[in-house]
């Protein structure tokens, strides 16, 4: 729902899908705390790897698009 209103009020794909991103990777975290069982572990690497797909994924669209290279 956040990525949501990030998406309408700030009319940009990629801020709401890395707020979608962070907030999955924070309920992954979150579901450690309660237990931990191989299966929660595994998870929450996969939620990690993943946001670090999409985020390096944005960060190298937004560079080709703009033709900066960020430094």
């Amino acid at each position: 729902m956040v990525a949501v209103v990030v998406l309408v009020t700030g009319r940009s794909v990629t801020a709401a899908v890395r707020v979608l991103v962070e907030l999955l990777m924070a309920a992954g975290l979150l579901g450690l705390s309660f237990g931990m069982s191989w299966a929660q572990i595994a998870t929450a690497a996969v939620v990690v790897a993943v946001r670090k797909l999409v985020v390096s994924a944005i960060g190298a669209a937004e560079t080709a698009r703009t033709g900066h290279s960020g430094s």
